[in-house]
C-alpha cells in the first residue's frame, strides 16, 4: 500500500502551507484581516502536520520513503505594494487547495483500506483545509478588486 507515502506527501504540503502563511501574515501587517486569518491557518496547520506525523507513528513506525510532490512551486513572497498583495494570497490559495486536494486522497485511502483511524483524522484536518480555501478564495477577490482597479 502507498498510503504512508502520500500521507508524507501531504506533511510536505501542510508543512509548506503553514510555513509561506506564517511569511505572509507578517509581511501585511497593514492587513489585519489577513494576518488573522494566516496566524489561524497557520496554526491549524501546525496542528495538521502534529497529527499526521502521531498518526504514522500509530499505524506504520517505519518512516515512508521520499516521495516527489507535484504541488504548486514554493511561497515566492512575500511581496510589497497592492498586486504584491494579490499575488502573495493567490499562492497561498493554490498551496492551500493543493492540501485540500491532497486530504481529498487521503480520504479515499481511509475509505479503502477501513482505516477509521485515519478517516477520523480526515475529517477534522480537511474540514479546516477546505475553511481556509474558502477564506483564501475571498482574500484573493478582494484583493484582486484594490489592486487590479488601482491606477
Amino acid at each position: 500500500m502507498h498510503v504512508a507515502e502520500h500521507l508524507a506527501v501531504l506533511h510536505r504540503a501542510e508543512l509548506g502551507l503553514g510555513a509561506a502563511l506564517v511569511r505572509a501574515g507578517r509581511a501585511h501587517p497593514g492587513d489585519p484581516d489577513l494576518a488573522h486569518l494566516c496566524a489561524r491557518a497557520a496554526r491549524e496547520c501546525d496542528d495538521h502536520v502534529r497529527s499526521l506525523d502521531a498518526y504514522a507513528r500509530h499505524a506504520d513506525p517505519a518512516a515512508a520513503e521520499e516521495v516527489e510532490h507535484t504541488g504548486p512551486a514554493p511561497f515566492g513572497g512575500p511581496r510589497t505594494g497592492g498586486l504584491g498583495l494579490l499575488r502573495d494570497v493567490l499562492e497561498l490559495y493554490l498551496m492551500a487547495a493543493d492540501c485540500a486536494i491532497c486530504w481529498t486522497v487521503a480520504d479515499q485511502a481511509a475509505h479503502a483500506t477501513r482505516d477509521d483511524g485515519l478517516a477520523a483524522l480526515v475529517t477534522r484536518c480537511h474540514a479546516e483545509t477546505a475553511g481556509q480555501v474558502a477564506r483564501l478564495r475571498e482574500r484573493v477577490r478582494a484583493a484582486a478588486a484594490r489592486a487590479l482597479a488601482a491606477p
